[in-house]
């Protein structure tokens, strides 16, 4: 299985109120799930590179992660676990847009981990499609097309995903396009903050 959390701060920092929302991750979602989830993505991790792997590390998983260091809040991780062989990392953070993707060979998988701001303006998370599109192509350069796991915070609450082309952002034509390219459809069917649904997981499988 899959799990996509808000995280809205996974910090162990001694001035977090959010210490515990590590171990609820290892004691809830991870322990209390049989078989645990093959991967575990958070957004809004809010960590900063003074932060080890080993201070959010879950028994049983490898973390992958893109802090966001100079602004208040963001960032986004990955737990695998840890039978999951990875074979590549990737990392887009223009310290708005975060991104970390890991490939993994054995069963021809790419899975990412994106988080997009409010306020991000639509050069910055252009980049980061462009970005996540190279990594797709050169996987698939001797391949098919790997199976794909994009999840994350995307903050459009003006795309109805019953009406996908009725939207309020200029990034949003960017994002379709990449999802035409790569034949992902969205799979939320709740809404996830209020009435707009802003945590996304998309899949071409």
């Amino acid at each position: 299985s899959i799990v996509l959390i808000n995280g809205q701060s996974v910090s162990p920092a001694a001035n977090s109120n959010c210490r515990w929302k590590i171990p609820f991750i290892q004691e809830t979602i991870v322990n209390g799930s049989s078989p645990p989830p093959a991967l575990i993505a958070v957004t809004e991790t809010w960590l900063k590179d003074y932060i080890t792997d080993a201070q959010v590390s879950i028994k049983g998983y490898n973390v992958y992660r893109s802090d966001r260091d100079k602004r208040v809040g963001g960032g986004c991780l990955l737990y695998l676990h840890e039978q999951l062989l990875v074979k590549e990392v990737t990392e887009y953070n223009d310290q708005e847009n975060n991104m970390v993707g890991c490939y993994i060979e054995s069963s021809h998988t790419f899975i990412a981990s994106i988080y997009r701001p409010p306020d991000s303006n639509s050069t910055g998370f252009s980049s980061l499609l462009s970005h996540l599109q190279d990594t797709i192509d050169r996987i698939s350069e001797n391949h098919r097309m790997p199976d794909l796991y994009i999840l994350g915070d995307f903050n459009f609450p003006g795309i109805d995903w019953k009406m996908p082309l009725s939207y309020h952002s200029n990034s949003v034509p960017d994002f379709f396009d990449f999802m035409d390219k790569n034949q992902l459809s969205q799979i939320v069917t709740k809404p996830t903050r209020g009435d707009n649904t802003l945590d996304l997981a998309l899949t071409n499988v």
